[in-house]
């Protein structure tokens, strides 16, 4: 069975198959600075009973809740790398440092139940792309590509560097679980942060960007041929950590 926390990180990375089923959604989610989750109610035995009682303003309250978690700790993940770039941050470095949680378990059967209702489907599309910034700004098409051609080098480096680690470091940075939620936060980290310091695009701009010229990029080979890159690395990096 396919370990779902290691899923394509490219559904964290370009929003543009973010959002094409319940499943993806999660993916998205796990692959998308998933970090710092301490809702402890959510892993009480009874959790499927919940989920069973529960009315959608339930489900509403508790994924605002978690939005503002995974919210709150990817801020201090940017932080923590801009910090590190003040003597030449480095993936290994991001790698150990990067705060990150698995989402809680309760989360597929919520979707399973709830993800065809507006008003939960809108946060679930919040949660795989919670926004630091009220505002992004629009990148063309050509810088679109531009972008991604170095977002997919440079996350062959990572891999790269990953690939050279010795095994007793690869098990610290999966806290020996065999789980890639770390790795993936921690590419994710690392990516955007290069992104901002080359061409001062966030995140947010990078996502927004690609959701609104989605279309466009669908019919651009390059583009395409980015992307499987970027999911070939991805590969990879499940199999030498999970």
């Amino acid at each position: 069975t396919r370990c779902w926390r290691c899923g394509s990180v490219l559904q964290s990375l370009t929003a543009m198959n973010a959002l094409k089923s319940n499943e993806v959604k999660v993916a998205a989610i796990a692959g998308s600075l998933v970090a710092g989750l301490a809702l402890l109610f959510l892993l009480n035995r009874r959790r499927r009973s919940w989920v069973d009682r529960a009315s959608t303003e339930d489900v509403c309250k508790m994924l605002d809740t978690l939005l503002e978690d995974i919210t709150e700790v990817k801020r201090r993940n940017r932080a923590m790398v801009k910090e590190l770039a003040k003597s030449g941050v480095k993936f290994e470095e991001v790698l150990f440092k990067v705060q990150v949680a698995s989402p809680p378990e309760i989360l597929n059967q919520l979707i399973s139940k709830f993800g065809d209702q507006p008003d939960v489907s809108q946060r679930i599309q919040r949660l795989a792309h919670p926004a630091l910034a009220p505002q992004t700004r629009d990148i063309a098409v050509d810088k679109l590509v531009e972008v991604h051609q170095d977002m997919a080098a440079w996350i062959e480096e990572a891999t790269d560097t990953l690939s050279r680690m010795p095994a007793s470091d690869l098990q610290r940075a999966t806290n020996s679980s065999k789980d890639a939620a770390r790795v993936l936060s921690a590419i994710s980290e690392y990516l955007f942060f290069r992104v901002e310091q080359k061409y001062g695009y966030s995140e947010d701009d990078v996502t927004a960007s690609v959701f609104t010229h989605s279309g466009a990029l669908r019919r651009m080979e390059e583009f395409n041929g980015l992307q499987q890159k970027m999911h070939d690395e991805m590969s990879r990096v499940t199999a030498l950590v999970c």
